[in-house]
């Protein structure tokens, strides 16, 4: 038996001493683990190994992106860039967090 999932809740976060904590899934790069395949399901939480030495204050997630702001307001973004919200001057997918430049 297959049990729906609502589509806004494709992953989780939070900002922890340890870091930034994902799950759900990571068809568009979103939880910022790497690259998967999109059948793939990273369903035990797990730390984003490029944000663990970063101080990260906020983070927001979407369907297809994710957003997080350190302690000293660098802009990190990740996930489906297909129309430039990523803000960073492309329209490329990003599979781990990336400093946003322009906003420095």
């Amino acid at each position: 038996r297959k049990t729906a999932v609502s589509p806004l809740v494709i992953m989780g976060q939070s900002a922890t001493k340890a870091g930034v904590v994902v799950w759900g899934s990571s068809e568009h790069g979103q939880l910022g683990i790497g690259s998967l395949q999109a059948e793939d399901r990273s369903v035990q939480p797990r730390i984003v190994e490029q944000l663990r030495s970063v101080h990260v204050r906020h983070v927001a997630c979407s369907r297809h992106y994710s957003c997080g702001v350190s302690e000293s307001g660098e802009v990190y973004t990740w996930g489906c860039g297909k129309d430039g919200q990523l803000g960073h001057g492309d329209s490329k997918d990003v599979c781990t967090p990336k400093a946003v430049r322009s906003l420095q």
